[in-house]
């Protein structure tokens, strides 16, 4: 395997582009591809056509130079139903002992030999691939190779046709060495179907809560693997070897593509949760070895990080001379992560501070470039001020928590701590940070006397016309009539371009609609009963609970139904939009 050239792909369910396959399949130097899943419609044109190998050009850019020879398998990976050897099969075997009743060998070798001729009428050579696998097979692979010796040795002894075990490597070069004219595609073969209603387009959005738990500890992966290196890796634990396993794990086409069931789901869920818990505490260490100044955080730093993460004015707070930073400065660092940010959540930070007391902020960047971001931190009081780490007052706005995102982080946050959360007044502190790349910045969340002025949230009646959202490079326009979004302009270049968001949702079909296959709408694939969705809520009322106008973000509070609401968020200076759906 150490100079593998070609590659299976038996299931193209957990990929979002298969044209994207092609290319890094090109990226990474495989000279071939195979794989089993392509739509049904296209796959009987192909065997009727002769063109089920082809040249895969998947790059309109990078044109030839990135192309990759590939292959739609015969029999999906599985062999003719006739010819499968499992220990649960009723198919015939091959008898070869002429003393008994059922010997079989001239039927199984005549059957064999017809079969492939079948299959060679549909590719381009005389060289056939014959793919010997089935899922959950070979639980007892003596019964497979037993029958499969047989096979091989009879059918060569046959002569009609030449049998022997092959590796994709070998196959493709004897498909290169025919010299034949291979046709091009370059489109991709998504989406896939197996038959007129069975479109697998179910498992995007399945289990979309542990799609979203895998995206985000792979970040989390990424960033403690960094600080585990500069700081040199603890021989015991925490390290990040159990992440990195329970992230492997769920990159199978069953796992993070949300199509396993439900008890499976649990146990991976579990397994990430454990693994990060671990991980968090290899960060939390790695960042207050580092931020103590200690010289042993260094020995294992490349010139590469070490300009970055070394102890350094805006990175360490040994240089900090802010008075409120003794404390920390001496050496009592204890830092603690709050997992459930995205619902408001974080009880460290909701902690009631003494006038004068100061909770510390670090914001560690993993990417390779500067970043300029708006962080968002759920806080108790607005009696506090916000401060770099030279002690300096910075901008924020404070914006009260509505009452939508209180009901999912009150009732979330129980289940999370087993006890009711504090209904004091609520907000969610907002000011912008510049996190240089590979490193951190540290900032001090400072309890004042009194309370900061706090930006007080708008009905649609306080608004003359439509509501706008503004940004330097982007203005949103909302009806003031329904509370929908109906344009969106680029301030740039003056561009503007009408734009529609709601929600609605699809009855999914059960299957029973006289089809001779009986396909359910589920988690592989998407099958409405109708074309048509139903809409969410009435749509000529106004969805709009309040909009929040401020220095640093804009927010439209949105409600469409009892179960439904979503924030739109635009910050100042982003040329992006926010969107928390609840």
């Amino acid at each position: 395997m150490a100079n593998c050239r070609q590659y299976w792909l038996l299931k193209i369910g957990g990929m979002f582009s298969s044209a994207l396959l092609e290319l890094e399949s090109y990226k990474v130097g495989f000279e071939a591809l195979f794989f089993a899943r392509a739509d049904y419609q296209d796959i009987a044109k192909r065997r009727e056509d002769r063109t089920m190998e082809m040249i895969w050009r998947g790059s309109k850019s990078l044109g030839s130079t990135a192309q990759v020879f590939t292959g739609i398998l015969a029999h999906h990976y599985d062999p003719p139903p006739e010819f499968r050897y499992d220990i649960k099969t009723t198919e015939t075997t091959i008898q070869d002992d002429p003393f008994l009743y059922d010997y079989n060998v001239e039927q199984q070798i005549d059957l064999f030999v017809q079969l492939a001729k079948e299959q060679a009428k549909q590719f381009r050579t005389n060289h056939i691939m014959w793919t010997m696998g089935e899922d959950f097979a070979y639980e007892n692979a003596n019964t497979w190779f037993k029958q499969m010796d047989k096979l091989i040795h009879y059918a060569n002894k046959d002569g009609r046709v030449n049998a022997f075990y092959s590796t994709p490597t070998i196959y493709t070069f004897q498909k290169h060495a025919a010299n034949e004219s291979w046709p091009l595609k370059t489109d991709d073969f998504f989406p896939y179907a197996d038959c007129e209603h069975c479109y697998w387009t179910g498992y995007f959005t399945s289990r979309p809560a542990l799609k979203g738990y895998v995206r985000k500890l792979s970040g989390l992966l990424q960033a403690t693997r960094q600080l585990e290196f500069v700081v040199g890796r603890n021989k015991g634990i925490p390290n990040t070897d159990s992440l990195e396993e329970a992230m492997a794990v769920l990159q199978h086409h069953d796992g993070v593509s949300g199509t396993e069931r439900q008890h499976v789901a649990n146990d991976y869920a579990l397994r990430l949760s454990r693994a990060s818990i671990e991980a968090e505490n290899v960060m939390k260490s790695a960042l207050v070895c580092l931020m103590s100044g200690k010289l042993n955080c260094a020995d294992n730093m490349s010139s590469m990080l070490g300009t970055h993460l070394k102890p350094q004015k805006g990175h360490s707070l040994q240089e900090i001379s802010s008075s409120s930073t003794s404390e920390y400065v001496a050496g009592r660092i204890e830092l603690e992560q709050c997992p459930l940010m995205n619902i408001s959540y974080c009880p460290k930070s909701e902690t009631k501070l003494g006038v004068g007391r100061s909770l510390v902020v670090v914001i560690y960047n993993p990417l390779g470039w500067t970043r300029k971001e708006v962080i968002k931190i759920p806080v108790s009081s607005s009696a506090m001020e916000v401060l770099d780490s030279d002690g300096k007052k910075i901008q924020a706005q404070f914006v009260p928590i509505d009452s939508a995102s209180r009901k999912v982080r009150d009732y979330y946050a129980a289940a999370f701590q087993e006890a009711s959360v504090q209904s004091e007044p609520l907000f969610n502190l907002y000011f912008e940070v510049s996190v240089p790349s590979l490193g951190y910045v540290v900032y001090f969340l400072k309890a004042t006397q009194n309370e900061a002025s706090w930006t007080m949230p708008m009905k649609p009646q306080d608004f003359n016309g439509d509501i706008i959202l503004d940004s330097t490079k982007i203005q949103m326009v909302f009806s003031n009539s329904t509370g929908l979004l109906k344009q969106i302009r680029q301030q740039e270049h003056g561009v503007s371009l009408p734009m529609q968001q709601s929600f609605c949702w699809y009855n999914g079909s059960d299957g029973n609609t006289g089809e001779k296959k009986i396909q359910a709408s589920g988690a592989y694939v998407f099958r409405p009963n109708s074309s048509s969705c139903f809409q969410l809520g009435n749509t000529s009322e106004q969805v709009i609970q309040s909009v929040v106008l401020g220095d640093i973000v804009n927010e439209v509070h949105q409600q469409f139904s009892p179960w439904v609401s979503q924030v739109v968020r635009l910050y100042k200076n982003a040329d992006d939009i926010e969107v928390d759906f609840l």
